[in-house]
């Protein structure tokens, strides 16, 4: 179900990914991916909100998205938490989907609102283990 830029994730959040991906195919929804892994330094061209110093894009645990549906795109304006109500009944079920499962988080939600934005979490789940994969990123990239 996705479309867009290619998803790069951690091998750790690929079964939160089919997750996404299997609520996305029960609601006949494409999800168009805009972002995924990123290093800690890079600019994210058209970022609704500031991006978060410790994001679980860093660590390949997050993606950014809009959705599709029946050829029309849902972007971050139309995915917007109080607008919910105002969309085909496949999106509410789908951002539903992803507000029941125990691990995965909608950015919809989030204090500073970032609708297209899902995650599993992982820096308060696994702090350590964040921190961890974080170093192992910045060695490889500065190696």
């Amino acid at each position: 179900q996705f479309i867009g830029s290619a998803v790069k994730v951690d091998r750790d959040f690929a079964p939160y990914l089919n997750k996404v991906n299997q609520f996305a195919k029960s609601r006949n929804l494409q999800i168009y991916v805009t972002s995924s892994t990123r290093s800690i330094n890079q600019q994210v061209k058209g970022a609704i909100v500031p991006p978060a110093t410790r994001s679980c894009h860093f660590i390949g645990h997050a993606i950014d998205m809009n959705l599709m549906l029946d050829g029309k795109l849902y972007n971050s304006k139309a995915l917007r938490r109080n607008n919910i109500v105002n969309l085909p009944s496949a999106i509410g079920a789908f951002i539903n989907d992803i507000r029941a499962d125990k691990h995965l988080r909608w950015g919809g939600d989030f204090r500073t609102e970032d609708p297209v934005h899902i995650d599993d979490n992982f820096y308060h789940r696994k702090t350590l283990l964040y921190k961890a994969k974080l170093f192992s990123r910045v060695r490889q990239l500065n190696a």
